[in-house]
């Protein structure tokens, strides 16, 4: 139970996105080859923490969005636009240039701190997540990558945002979930996926890591528009998303 406690911490206060090197257009699809049985689930607040920021050094930054994520690198804040095929940026931040970002080491710091103080008898919500399909997302730039506020829920529980690459990235995005499974897809999987008609997007377990998914898209123009569920998420689970390899 203590996992569940330290997810919680991580509180609408943190976000993240990571800044990469990596090659614009070098994302490639790399199956998943291990087994549930043979991967462990992390065992206290400590392995958790690290497991949270292990694509990340102590002394990189991070940025905490207004919604409780956690991001590092380039993150964009979008919504469909209305005129052209592309989304409308409503927002731009960078971890690396916004005077308000701060350190790995810190942020590890503050969720310490409020694991000590955590009241786990108070009810945790995040008003973001719903059951419908989200109609916000963020963009991530090459190497970009956002933590989720933690959440749970009954029945299925989305996102609060769908997930866009930078153009000229690729498609794919990576993605790992803590404390329990979800499923990721594009709309044409994940619409009929949250009303009940069978799991059509790509499984993502907590005890695999991380793992690269190519959704189906919709409208065609738009294939790489990713969304993420969880049914009956544990309380304080949630999910991370990158714009790179591993």
């Amino acid at each position: 139970m203590k996992q569940m406690k330290l997810c919680l911490l991580l509180l609408p206060v943190l976000y993240l996105t990571v800044v990469s090197t990596e090659k614009a257009n070098a994302a490639e699809y790399k199956p998943v080859t291990q087994s549930r049985s043979i991967v462990s689930q992390p065992e206290n607040d400590e392995e958790i923490i690290e497991n949270l920021f292990s694509d990340l050094d102590d002394t990189d930054n991070v940025l905490i969005l207004p919604d409780g994520g956690i991001a590092h690198g380039q993150v964009d804040l979008i919504i469909p636009s209305e005129n052209e095929k592309n989304d409308e940026v409503v927002k731009e931040y960078n971890s690396e240039e916004d005077e308000q970002a701060i350190t790995v080491a810190e942020a590890k710091s503050m969720i310490n701190e409020q694991a000590e103080n955590f009241d786990f008898t108070k009810p945790n919500s995040n008003p973001l997540l719903r059951k419908n399909l989200p109609t916000q997302g963020y963009k991530l730039g090459a190497g970009g990558s956002y933590r989720s506020n933690p959440f749970s829920g009954s029945g299925w529980v989305t996102s609060g945002y769908y997930f866009v690459p930078t153009a000229g990235t690729g498609n794919y995005l990576l993605w790992q979930t803590f404390l329990d499974d979800g499923v990721v897809g594009g709309y044409n999987q994940m619409f009929p996926t949250i009303n009940g008609n069978g799991i059509s997007g790509t499984i993502v377990y907590a005890s695999m890591g991380k793992r690269l998914v190519l959704p189906s898209g919709n409208p065609s123009w738009d294939p790489a528009r990713a969304y993420f569920a969880s049914l009956n998420p544990v309380r304080g689970s949630g999910y991370w998303v990158a714009n790179k390899n591993s």
